[in-house]
């Protein structure tokens, strides 16, 4: 077996994991970039060291057989070890990638950060969930767009831009007047932000790769993680806005709520800002 370990240009400066093939295996001598091993049976796992102090990146495992079959398998972030299935299949796919998908959004302060802002931008349950919705359709057009390759963009200027989204919109949730456009259209705001966010969606799957085998499974299994984790971050903060309220109602709190509301605003707009010139001097320098 010759293993041969690759990683995004993005992820190139924090070094790759040490891989190593389990199982009743001999490591050789490696030949440049190539790793070889010699193995009594068919390896059983990949193990997966992470590099330096961090935890391991997601990991997509392509093999490529004497017998021209093929086998893609997928590992989460920070996964040690990755099973290596006798055959592919399809739910082993799809199942992969919606665990990538949710953990990269789960991971994603910046999406989060916008949820966040969603939320508080709506209130009512029904209508965070007619935002989030318009929210989903947005990223979930450009992810696939972009994936099957019908658009191309810089990733370095979308997230310097999702930066800036997120701090536009907590500076329009701090101002007193609300009967601008975002107050008013709420999911389509969400729908064309969504759009942008998809994109940097795109570049997180573009940068761990699709199932050589499954490219459209790969994506759909991605974008339903990318939901799952999104309805499951909007939920706990919904439900943690409905406990605020009624200790505020009850007299616990009393008038604090409105200054806490506006201190949270606040630090989201400055952590968006500073996120916004950090890249943009990414993309500068």
């Amino acid at each position: 077996y010759v293993l041969v370990a690759r990683a995004p240009g993005n992820r190139i400066d924090r070094g790759l994991p040490g891989l190593t093939l389990a199982g009743p295996c001999e490591r050789g001598e490696p030949v440049g970039l190539a790793q070889q091993f010699t193995c009594e049976t068919r390896p059983a796992a990949l193990e997966i060291t992470p590099p330096g102090t961090g935890t391991a990146p997601p990991v997509l495992l392509r093999a490529r057989f004497a017998d021209a079959s093929r086998l893609s398998a997928t590992a989460p972030p920070g996964a040690t070890r990755l099973e290596l299935p006798a055959v592919e299949t399809a739910g082993g796919v799809l199942g992969g990638y919606v665990a990538i998908g949710a953990a990269h959004i789960l991971e994603g302060f910046d999406h989060l950060l916008f949820l966040t802002c969603l939320v508080l931008l709506c209130g009512t349950w029904q209508r965070t969930a007619i935002t989030v919705t318009g929210f989903t359709l947005g990223h979930a057009l450009t992810i696939t767009l972009a994936t099957l390759g019908m658009i191309r963009v810089n990733s370095g200027a979308v997230e310097a831009v999702i930066a800036l989204s997120i701090a536009f919109l907590a500076a329009e949730l701090l101002r007193t007047r609300r009967d601008g456009l975002v107050f008013r259209y709420p999911a389509a705001i969400a729908a064309l932000f969504g759009l942008l966010h998809g994109l940097g969606f795109a570049g997180a799957l573009a940068a761990i790769g699709t199932a050589q085998t499954r490219p459209l499974l790969s994506l759909l299994g991605f974008n339903l993680g990318v939901e799952a984790g999104q309805v499951l971050f909007v939920s706990a903060v919904l439900g943690l806005g409905l406990v605020l309220r009624r200790v505020s109602s009850a007299g616990a709190v009393g008038t604090a709520w409105p200054p806490v509301r506006t201190l949270v605003l606040s630090a989201i707009g400055l952590v968006a800002g500073y996120w916004f010139a950090e890249r943009m001097m990414a993309l500068i320098l």
